[in-house]
């Protein structure tokens, strides 16, 4: 004989078993999810390790052309880590700005080729910098005369507060300090003859 309550019996532990198996495979759907999303979603950049590579001014040479000065600028390259250095082909080279303005691309400058710094050893490096006269309004002919010359160079170096290299490979950040704090000071100097002859007419 049919007994409602015995089907409704049967019917209990059948809803709560299907219950269970939406919910169990609910929840690994989510959790697969969840992995699956943490593992694609953006990774923050390594932090720039900045002390790898020290570079320490040593000295700056200049080369007079007929449309150009090329200002070359020494450095002593000691790399504090216990691998071989070589910047990698995405590292970039960039003028740093005064005051912390920031950094520039400079079109034409360059870090010697095949640089190569041993592990604990430090390496003479060389970074050439051409100054085009025609950015500048200068010339060739102004470039003969030495105190022209002089000034117009020291006018450029002022204008830059030392360079980095960004190494986005070995996330290396190398700092080339400012080596030539007496332009910057003929600079302001000059200037302020300058203001001071202005304030006396």
């Amino acid at each position: 004989m049919y007994n409602p309550r015995q089907m409704t019996d049967w019917r209990r532990p059948l809803f709560i078993g299907v219950g269970w198996g939406l919910g169990t495979a609910l929840g690994l759907a989510i959790l697969v999810g969840g992995f699956f999303w943490y593992g694609q979603r953006p990774r923050p950049e390594k932090p720039w390790n900045q002390s790898a590579i020290k570079a320490t001014p040593s000295g700056i040479d200049f080369s007079v052309q007929a449309d150009r000065a090329v200002a070359i600028f020494k450095y002593s390259f000691q790399n504090t880590t216990d691998r071989d250095y070589k910047p990698a082909s995405d590292a970039r080279l960039m003028v740093r700005l005064p005051e912390g303005v920031g950094y520039r691309d400079a079109p034409g400058m360059n870090l010697q080729q095949n640089l190569y710094v041993p592990s604990g050893q430090k390496v003479n490096v060389s970074l050439t910098l051409p100054i085009l006269y025609s950015d500048y309004s200068f010339s060739e002919q102004k470039s003969k005369d030495e105190k022209q010359l002089s000034v117009f160079v020291d006018r450029r170096l002022a204008e830059i507060d030392g360079f980095v290299l960004f190494d986005p490979t070995n996330r290396y950040k190398v700092d080339f300090p400012n080596g030539w704090p007496d332009a910057v000071k003929r600079v302001k100097e000059l200037e302020a003859s300058k203001t001071g002859k202005s304030e006396a007419k």
